[in-house]
């Protein structure tokens, strides 16, 4: 599927990260890594860990726990977003997770991949919640939550950190 950004720009949009070169997953991760981007990841990723990991998640979208949407321009991932139905007690809910290539941020990527995972997620899944967690600091990845209609359902106070300081994580539910 085509679909165009705010500013024109052409991508494409992808269900799964199947057809998706290691090498661009890797490319992906790790430039967000350097970036020092709001992720839960510190240091880049081996070849060897991007494989193991792009296996887990395509074992995953096969056993129906996770759907996944990601978003190429020119053949390079320009954005990628997942729900993840949550195990045990907790499977009425699944888990959202977004990363935008910086270039790409700011141009409507980020809402197109977090409505249409959601609406993924909600047609597999049917789940009670869908949820996510941002570090208080990335007041556009908030805004942007609040705009899909994301509300904050708790705060903890001095739980991630980043560069030896530590900063609130806050969860938001999709109401």
């Amino acid at each position: 599927m085509k679909a165009k950004l705010k500013d024109g720009t052409e991508i494409e949009i992808m269900d799964s990260i199947k057809d998706v070169p290691l090498h661009e997953c890797l490319r992906h991760i790790n430039s967000a890594v350097e970036e020092g981007a709001w992720i839960i990841y510190t240091k880049k990723m081996t070849i060897k860990e991007e494989r193991a990991w792009k296996k887990s998640c395509l074992a995953d979208e096969k056993k129906g726990l996770m759907v996944k949407t990601v978003a190429l321009r020119d053949g390079r991932i320009a954005g990628s977003s997942e729900g993840r139905k949550q195990p045990g007690r907790n499977h009425g809910n699944v888990a959202i997770g977004i990363m935008v290539t910086k270039e790409f941020r700011g141009k409507g990527l980020g809402e197109l991949l977090l409505k249409r995972t959601i609406a993924k997620a909600k047609k597999k899944f049917r789940p009670k919640n869908i949820f996510l967690s941002v570090a208080e600091p990335n007041k556009a990845a908030m805004k942007l939550y609040e705009k899909v209609g994301f509300r904050e359902i708790a705060r903890f106070p001095d739980w991630i950190e980043k560069d030896g300081k530590y900063y609130a994580q806050l969860w938001m539910v999709l109401k």
